[in-house]
């Protein structure tokens, strides 16, 4: 089975990031479009962030950007 899209936060249970987990489903043969999700605003972090390519919404989320913003990715 296969997600159409992944809603992923950034930040997981110790060191793991949401990236990491994107990053893995690639590498697994899933590619369904990604959006991460992060409250996160320290500038090293958001960097990381840029370097990933995948949308960044930003904490708190209005459920009508956050359904913009996956429909958006699944039409890319």
């Amino acid at each position: 089975l296969r997600p159409d899209a992944i809603v992923v936060d950034y930040r997981l249970r110790g060191e793991l990031t949401g990236a990491q987990v994107v990053e893995a489903l690639r590498a697994a043969g899933c590619s369904a479009p990604a959006v991460i999700v992060t409250g996160d605003a320290a500038p090293d972090r958001l960097q990381q962030l840029v370097q990933t390519g995948l949308p960044v919404l930003h904490k708190p989320v209005q459920g009508e950007r956050l359904i913009a913003t996956v429909l958006e990715a699944i039409d890319a």
